[in-house]
């Protein structure tokens, strides 16, 4: 992650060595599994457009934004797919929204 920003990510280069593999067994657990893209709004989008400034109102856009960035947060970046809410298949059903298999030998 970017120090200053919660949203960007900055590429992860080793200062020293080579970088380090998972191994197949390591890689079949979810939890090594994350998102790297920026997840959707409610508002179908994945940034927030500037609001407007109501009339008569003395409310700086700072706050405006704080406002509803509250009412629809980001998802943080970098979230484990094992995070993310599970999906109803029948009335007292959930399954996991992901699903990790191994193949192969």
């Amino acid at each position: 992650m970017v120090e200053d920003s919660t949203r960007d990510i900055e590429p992860n280069t080793p200062e020293e060595g080579d970088i380090v593999m998972p191994s197949t067994l390591e890689m079949a657990n979810p939890e090594m599994w994350v998102h790297e893209a920026v997840g959707i709004l409610k508002v179908c989008r994945t940034t927030h457009m500037e609001p407007e400034i109501p009339e008569g109102e003395d409310v700086e856009m700072e706050e405006l934004m704080r406002r509803v960035e509250k009412g629809d947060p980001y998802d943080p970046r970098l979230k484990p797919i094992t995070k993310d809410a599970s999906v109803l298949v029948s009335k007292n059903q959930k399954i996991p929204a992901w699903v990790v298999r191994l193949q192969g030998d």
